[in-house]
């Protein structure tokens, strides 16, 4: 399983860059469009029976992305129409950022921290720039209605700039704790440090633990070996234009997309009216979204026990290929998500899901004494039907209206990546296939590949820290150690 597995899956995709546009078109625009449309349609439901994780963890997903991805496309400015984002803050943010798992959103270029304490500076209830008293939301200049953080993604909806929230809180918390650095700069320094190491930990622990194939997990993130073979393959392949990142950015991770609730309780209640918000007003109330009225007190700060805990009422869609929700502030076809994705993906000439499967089955065909090729080869083996179709089976909650459309031989033959995806995530937990977490085998690989080169070395040798395995854990470290 070291070695020998890791030269199988550089195989998958070794040859990603002599993907063309040619198989992207069989699925063609106008195809690609009455699928998106078909994605947005209320009848597409999920059983009941099939359970997704808390929601919080929904929102921790676009905070990773955010800290890992950054390209014109994906900074879409939702005060308008048009795509892209501020130009001079784009390619300012592009220099500073360092390309991993470093809390980017949090520190890249970020000039805005105490030089007096090393703290980074948040809001109050008196205060929009302070790093003294109880912090309740993240920096802000109102006047010029911006944020003062640097990746301005993280306040295009409420949630993720709570979590950014959570962060600073965190820097600050380590902060206090220092009583050995010499300066400010120091403090700041070991505490930005302490943070990634933390925040890592949680991805690797946390949060992958509960998305990744429980079989791909012990693969690529437990085993020491087959990490630094994928960091120094990730390199290698960066230099020769692999499709890799791109077929992370652009199709696996955004199953998230499909987890997203229509609303959540955000906060208890003194007088039993719990706070609730549904995703048009989470927009809406982020500085990105045009908020029109200012926080002036603790009403709307997020009290993370709800998201993060498993509360019934939080708990996030199952990845299924299906999505419930429109962007807010745009108008068709722009705010339909899975249009967006599935149109994104051709653009990208990114392979079909039926293609990645194939190169995955083949690379395994050669090594099947392997416990994990085995495993994951009878999944192969269950959804690819003869010359590369997908089974019906593997699209049972789209197929009445694929049949319909007349399109179901054309997405079965060449099943975009994204939709490939969502679809063998809802089938392994319909199948039963001894799986449970919120991605097929396929999904995983896809997510793991790139992710696990960013957790090498990352020994943790400080005991406040070792316990931080979780978003649940990180809450209650910040509330003991106040």
């Amino acid at each position: 399983m070291h070695g020998e597995s890791v030269e199988s899956f550089k195989k998958i995709l070794k040859h990603q860059k002599q993907f063309t546009s040619k198989e992207a078109s069989e699925t063609n625009h106008n195809v690609l469009f009455m699928l998106g449309k078909i994605l947005h349609l209320d009848t597409v439901r999920p059983s009941s029976k099939i359970k997704g994780i808390p929601g919080g963890y929904t929102y921790f997903g676009q905070f990773i992305d955010h800290d890992l991805v950054l390209s014109q496309d994906s900074c879409t400015n939702l005060n308008n129409e048009k795509k892209g984002c501020d130009s001079e803050w784009f390619e300012h943010y592009k220099i500073c950022r360092k390309v991993g798992l470093n809390l980017n959103p949090v520190y890249a270029g970020n000039d805005n921290w105490c030089k007096c304490c090393g703290k980074l500076l948040f809001r109050t209830e008196s205060s929009p720039n302070t790093c003294q008293g109880e912090a309740i939301d993240i920096p802000r200049n109102f006047e010029k209605r911006i944020s003062l953080i640097p990746d301005k993604r993280n306040d295009e909806n409420w949630l993720v700039a709570q979590l950014h929230l959570q962060f600073i809180k965190l820097h600050n918390k380590f902060c206090d704790l220092d009583v050995e650095s010499k300066n400010s700069y120091q403090k700041f320094d070991k505490s930005k440090s302490k943070c990634i190491q933390v925040y890592r930990q949680i991805i690797k622990n946390d949060y992958l633990k509960r998305i990744l194939s429980e079989d791909v997990y012990q693969f690529v993130i437990d085993d020491k070996s087959t990490l630094r073979s994928l960091k120094n393959w990730s390199r290698e392949t960066a230099n020769n234009s692999s499709k890799l990142q791109l077929i992370f950015e652009k199709a696996a991770f955004r199953f998230g997309h499909t987890m997203v609730r229509e609303s959540y309780i955000l906060r208890k209640s003194s007088n039993s009216i719990p706070l609730r918000m549904d995703i048009d007003e989470l927009f809406r109330f982020s500085m990105n979204g045009a908020r029109k009225n200012n926080i002036s007190n603790k009403s709307h700060v997020v009290e993370w026990d709800m998201l993060f805990d498993g509360y019934s009422f939080n708990e996030s869609h199952p990845v299924f290929p299906a999505i419930r929700f429109k962007l807010p502030l745009l108008t068709c076809p722009e705010n339909h998500l899975a249009i967006r994705n599935l149109i994104r993906g051709e653009f990208y000439e990114l392979p079909s899901f039926n293609r990645v499967c194939l190169e995955i089955k083949s690379s395994l065909d050669e090594h099947i004494g392997n416990p994990f090729s085995t495993k994951i080869q009878r999944h192969f083996d269950h959804i690819i039907e003869s010359a590369g179709q997908l089974s019906p089976k593997f699209f049972e909650p789209l197929i009445y209206h694929l049949k319909e459309n007349q399109i179901f031989d054309i997405v079965s033959e060449h099943c975009p990546l994204w939709l490939g995806i969502l679809c063998e995530a809802y089938f392994c937990k319909k199948d039963n296939m001894e799986f449970e977490k919120m991605l097929g085998p396929a999904g995983s690989l896809l997510v793991a590949a790139y992710i696990a080169c960013f957790f090498i070395n990352d020994e943790i040798d400080n005991p406040e820290l070792i316990s931080l395995n979780t978003m649940q854990k990180l809450q209650a470290f910040l509330l003991l150690t106040k």
